[in-house]
């Protein structure tokens, strides 16, 4: 069965073109994030020769203090990009410092995905689920645009109200390995369901063939989590979404 894998970053493996080109001889496609804007160019000659791959235009939350001066190269190449991410906000300790810059960033870049519209963009949310979903509920009209839910980690109601806006959910295999993450798992409608490796922070590949077993691994136990067989459907909700 052919998964997509939709949030991974390539650019940070060690062996980036040995993996894509095994990858090659699996069904699966592979949605890459660029955390900083001048990275995204790179990226994409780098991926250029990959059919299953597709690279996503992004600024990391966490990175916003060295390098908030690129965000000029974001909008630069924001109209062409179907894929955007990594962006969002993280409220974490490390990070709170340019929280003002963060909201203010992401308020920016949703701005301007929603006057071009027919974007697919990957949020971070850390401890910040209901600022972004807040900005969300004010700032877009633009239906065409889809937003998943990176790795979400906020509490059930923030949970219910991002369904209710109609997000998607990437779930990686360290999320549903705690019980909050067991349950965001076992409430989401099957819709929704992606699956994401967050390689390499939540797991290296040296081969295609690893990152198959990971990815059919994932649904395994989300189905084993929710007790019905939802491969298909998780299936179904990557191939449709790359093909709007």
């Amino acid at each position: 069965m052919r998964y997509i894998d939709s949030h991974c970053h390539l650019d940070l493996f060690d062996n980036m073109n040995k993996f894509l080109d095994d990858t090659k001889n699996y069904k699966n496609s592979i949605i890459t994030m660029t955390t900083t804007p001048r990275a995204y160019q790179k990226n994409r000659e780098l991926c250029s020769r990959y059919s299953h791959v597709f690279v996503a235009l992004g600024l990391h939350p966490q990175l916003i203090a060295e390098r908030e001066k690129e965000l000029d190269i974001l909008f630069k190449y924001i109209e062409e990009a179907k894929f955007i991410g990594e962006i969002g906000i993280d409220q974490g300790p490390r990070y709170y410092k340019t929280i003002d810059a963060q909201i203010r960033i992401f308020n920016d870049i949703i701005d301007k995905c929603d006057w071009y519209g027919n974007k697919i963009i990957s949020i971070h949310s850390l401890r910040s689920a209901d600022i972004i979903l807040e900005i969300l509920r004010s700032n877009v009209r633009n239906k065409s645009n889809k937003f998943i839910m990176h790795w979400f980690t906020g509490d059930i109601k923030t949970l219910q109200d991002a369904i209710k806006l109609g997000c998607f959910f990437s779930i990686n295999s360290q999320m549903i390995n705690s019980d909050r993450g067991k349950k965001i798992v076992s409430i989401l409608p099957k819709e929704k369901i992606l699956v994401e490796s967050d390689a390499p922070f939540v797991i290296k590949f040296e081969s295609g063939k690893e990152h198959n077993q990971y990815m059919n691994e994932t649904v395994r136990l989300i189905n084993e989590i929710r007790k019905e067989d939802i491969s298909q459907q998780i299936s179904l909700n990557g191939i449709e979404l790359l093909s709007q």
